[in-house]
């Protein structure tokens, strides 16, 4: 599921927080490390575009040190994970890291939520926007903390519109809790019981409570189908903005699994725009993409 890892690597402290996250993940599914780092062509037309002779290579050299050294900081044991530190010349940042992605069959991308502009240009803000909209990848965005060391998970919350994108992120979300040992929730939120063809049923139901009920009933499906025990796993329906209920739900110590594409139309629940927000706001890690279906097994069975 995670052969590659990328880490972007800009040293602010979002960065070295997320280097915590995705360290821990590499070495909970031995996936190989890409420490990248971008090295953004100057902005100015008028400055000349090739770098004296040997410059480049001092730079890439002194980043690769910079990001060993930020490893070894971390507790990394060079011989338990394998590693390639890279940096990238671009014009601009996500476009860069996007290319190396597709050219190294990255199957997931870490970065940090906030950055500063740098190796002097933010590899996050509007970066992060960018990445997340045009990743082929699921993409983890972690917010600067003090604390670097990596979150103590305690709980994978996956919030689901219900559509058959958020089913692809439910499973994705097992195999994280899986890994870190830990359950996993489910969460619906009804933003809108009026509009009852957005949970598929056919008929108007009499209020909340039948969508409640319907959303409850249809979790309660999905990770019975996962097979899922009830000691492992909790689906919860919640009434409200969704925003601002997920927000809510989940602690600091939960990593949030997410789908930024869900229903669209009269159908759309709160997937898309609400994904972005959340990303924006949540304390803790989130773990969101367009499309998981690529990268979990097929949906068991009945």
């Amino acid at each position: 599921m995670m052969a590659n890892i990328l880490i972007a690597r800009d040293f602010s402290a979002s960065s070295e927080h997320a280097l915590a996250c995705g360290l821990d993940l590499a070495k909970r599914f031995d996936a190989t490390l890409h420490m990248v780092g971008v090295k953004v062509h100057a902005d100015d037309p008028f400055d000349p575009t090739d770098e004296p002779a040997g410059l480049i290579d001092r730079i890439r050299e002194q980043f690769k040190e910079r990001s060993r050294a930020s490893l070894t900081a971390g507790g990394f044991d060079p011989g338990s994970l394998r590693v390639h530190h890279a940096l990238i010349r671009g014009e601009a940042p996500a476009p860069a890291l996007l290319e190396y992605v597709d050219d190294h069959e990255i199957d997931l991308i870490v970065l940090g939520t906030e950055g500063r502009r740098g190796m002097r240009r933010a590899l996050m803000g509007s970066v992060t926007e960018e990445v997340l909209r045009l990743a082929p990848c699921p993409v983890l965005t972690a917010r600067a903390e003090e604390d670097a060391d990596a979150p103590r998970i305690e709980r994978v919350v996956a919030p689901t519109d219900l559509s058959k994108a958020s089913w692809s992120a439910l499973r994705y979300a097992l195999s994280i809790a899986r890994a870190y040992d830990v359950p996993l929730a489910a969460l619906h939120v009804v933003e809108d019981a009026s509009v009852p063809v957005a949970y598929g049923v056919d008929i108007a139901p009499r209020g909340a409570a039948d969508v409640r009920s319907y959303a409850q009933r249809a979790l309660n499906e999905q990770l019975a189908r996962l097979g899922v025990s009830s000691t492992h796993a909790e689906a919860s329906v919640e009434e409200g903005h969704p925003v601002r209920e997920i927000i809510a739900f989940a602690a600091p110590s939960d990593l949030m699994v997410m789908s930024t594409h869900g229903r669209t139309g009269l159908d759309r629940t709160f997937m898309g725009s609400v994904a972005e927000n959340v990303i924006r706001r949540a304390i803790g890690p989130v773990l969101s993409a367009r499309d998981f279906a690529p990268f979990v097994a097929e949906e068991p069975t009945a």
